[in-house]
C-alpha cells in the first residue's frame, strides 16, 4: 500500500484561519466566540460532534445563541454541518477555512524528511528511527532533520511512540 505523509488534515482552525475570520464582516463577535472554542475539536479533518449546550456553559452564553451562531458560521463557509449523533450535530471546518497546507508551511528539510520517511515506515507498527541514519542519507545535518520531524509531529503527519533504548519510533498516521 502506497501512502503518503499527510502535511496536516485538510482545513484546521489554526491561528491564521481564526484572524482571517476576526476580519471577515460577516462573522460576528459572538460567531467568532464560538470559533475559538472549536479550534481545539476541530482539528483532525473528521466530523466532530458539538453539543452546544457544553460550548455555551464554556463561553457563559445561552444554548440558542451558540445554536445560532453555528447555523450562521455554516451558511457563511466558516463551518460544515454534518450528520447528527444522537441528538448532537456534527461539524468540520468549511470552505472558507483555507487549506492547513497553505498555512503550516513545513520548510524544505521537513518536505524532504517526510518523502523519505513515506518509504520506510508504515501506519502500522511504529519503527525506530536514527536521526543520523536520516541524516546521512539526505545529506543535511542531524539538527536539521530533528527541526523536520519535530515539525511533521506537531502538524499530525507522524507519529512518535516509545523510545527503544536511545531512539525513539515513529509510524505514520492513518489515512482516512
Amino acid at each position: 500500500m502506497t501512502h503518503t505523509i499527510p502535511v496536516a488534515p485538510e482545513r484546521v482552525l489554526t491561528r491564521e484561519a481564526l484572524a482571517q475570520a476576526a476580519g471577515d464582516p460577516a462573522v460576528r463577535p459572538a460567531q467568532l466566540q464560538v470559533l475559538v472554542v472549536l479550534a481545539t475539536r476541530l482539528d483532525s479533518g473528521e466530523w466532530v460532534p458539538v453539543p452546544a449546550a457544553s460550548v455555551a456553559a464554556q463561553l457563559g452564553v445561552e444554548r440558542a445563541s451558540v445554536a445560532r451562531a453555528l447555523r450562521r458560521l455554516c451558511r457563511s463557509g466558516w463551518l460544515v454541518a454534518g450528520p447528527k449523533r444522537g441528538r448532537v450535530i456534527t461539524y468540520r471546518c468549511g470552505p472558507r477555512v483555507p487549506p492547513a497546507s497553505r498555512t503550516l508551511g513545513l520548510t524544505p528539510t521537513a518536505q524532504r524528511v517526510a518523502r523519505k520517511l513515506e518509504q520506510v515506515l508504515d501506519t502500522e507498527l511504529p519503527r525506530p528511527l536514527s536521526h543520523a541514519q536520516l541524516a546521512r542519507d539526505l545529506g543535511v545535518s542531524r539538527g536539521s532533520v530533528q527541526a523536520g520531524i519535530e515539525q511533521l509531529v506537531t502538524t499530525g503527519a507522524l507519529l512518535r511512540g516509545p523510545r527503544e533504548g536511545r531512539t525513539y519510533t515513529y509510524r505514520l498516521p492513518h489515512c482516512p
